[in-house]
């Protein structure tokens, strides 16, 4: 109780056993795939100086989530969230621990690192909904906010130190280091996941649907209710318009401001450390009312900062503004899924999640694609002021629909159209 008293919603989130565990396991992994995610972006770079592979680089390790989360949030609730965490970690284990060998033997190429991203993408879009859907049965559902505001700020955290920590490996002992790095991180997460004390899942009520019809249940489910349509909205115009931003640092530095690795460490840690602060903001105020106001005004404040970042030609005004953003985006994404874990029905949990993630994972690398291959035409920050200026148009659109679903959202009513 004294934890709880003294920490806030932290407090709470943490009295839970299996949570400290998950979130230790997790802290490990997070760490490892930041560091993972700057050894490949700039690996890219370094490789081809084209921001159109960058984009599509950033593809690879996102694209399949966009096709292939609906099922994987369907088998997760079919066959169980945990073995199919613990399944898909290994997938990613594999792909970092190749793209060491690789690097270190000098087989890597352009394309070999598209194929790598890739094989880890597909990990990924099997990883994150089983992952975002276990956090319920770990916590009790009145520290359910909490606790997702901790993992948040767990994994925003690993985009604050990673960045450093890549900086320096790949300084010191090359980016090979960096992709091992990660596959130790991996590692440490698989055991604090088989370490776990979980009931058994309850046996399925009512008669036995095919995968295809458990899917398609999902996405029926996530299309009729209201509340989490409009959260989904409001998640598909930062995915598409402000999240992909992230994946441009290593063109910004170079490009406009002539800094190299140097500067593109600069902005992922000034990302990381606003994103971080946000997850902490979040979870410490551990309650569920109100999150619609922070997520309204929260994505419009990332779209702002935005703005900012793509205009600006100072370097130290630049990271401020990635970190405004990053602080922004967080808070809108912690927001939005807590108020969509809070209204959901259980036995769709895994389903609806995974549909997010295809939102805020696949989303972002089409956007990056597109903004990539403008860059290519106009420069790096023309793009991103049009990206920008859509998503205030549209946030003007959205935020009365969201705004109007407030009070079922926040008080966990599973009300459907």
């Amino acid at each position: 109780m004294a934890i709880a008293t003294s920490f806030g919603g932290l407090g709470h989130a943490f009295r839970s056993r299996n949570y400290r565990l998950f979130w230790t396991g997790q802290l490990f992994g997070n760490v490892g795939a930041w560091v993972h995610r700057m050894a490949t972006l700039w690996l890219a770079w370094e490789l081809t100086h084209s921001t159109f592979w960058l984009g599509v680089i950033a593809a690879g390790s996102s694209v399949p989530a966009l096709f292939l989360a609906p099922l994987a949030g369907t088998t997760s609730d079919r066959y169980g969230h945990r073995r199919q965490l613990m399944t898909s970690s290994c997938g990613t284990f594999m792909a970092t621990f190749l793209a060491g060998i690789c690097t270190v033997t000098g087989f890597m190429s352009i394309e070999v690192l598209f194929c790598l991203a890739l094989m880890q993408g597909l990990s990924r879009a099997f990883n994150v909904p089983a992952r975002n859907s276990m956090v319920p049965s770990l916590v009790a559902p009145e520290h359910l906010s909490s606790a997702i505001g901790v993992n948040s700020a767990t994994y925003q955290g690993g985009n604050f130190v990673g960045p450093s920590i890549g900086a320096f490996l790949i300084a010191h002992y090359g980016v090979a280091t960096c992709f091992f790095f990660y596959s130790i991180g991996t590692t440490i997460a698989l055991i604090t996941l088989s370490l776990l004390k979980i009931a058994p899942r309850p046996p399925r009520v009512g008669p036995k649907r095919s995968l295809l019809g458990d899917l398609t249940d999902g996405l029926a489910y996530t299309a009729r209710h209201r509340g989490i349509r409009a959260v989904m909205m409001i998640a598909v115009m930062t995915a598409m318009l402000v999240m992909p931003f992230q994946d441009m640092h290593a063109a910004v530095s170079d490009l406009v401001f002539g800094r190299g690795a140097d500067g593109y460490g600069w902005l992922a840690t000034s990302a990381g450390l606003g994103a971080m602060m946000a997850g902490v903001m979040i979870s410490w105020r551990g309650r569920t009312e109100g999150l619609a106001r922070i997520e309204l005004g929260s994505a419009l404040l990332a779209i702002l900062g935005l703005i900012v970042y793509s205009l600006s030609h100072m370097f130290w005004l630049t990271c401020m503004a990635t970190s405004v953003i990053a602080f922004a985006m967080i808070c809108a994404t912690v927001s939005g899924d807590s108020l969509m874990q809070n209204s959901v029905d259980p036995a769709m949990r895994a389903r609806v999640t995974s549909v997010e993630t295809m939102i805020n994972i696949g989303f972002p690398s089409l956007g990056g694609v597109l903004i990539g291959w403008a860059g290519t035409l106009y420069g790096i920050q023309v793009p991103l002021t049009v990206s920008a200026s859509i998503a205030v148009l549209v946030w003007l659109v959205l935020a009365p629909v969201l705004w109007r679903q407030r009070d079922s959202l926040e008080r966990g009513k599973q009300l459907a159209s």
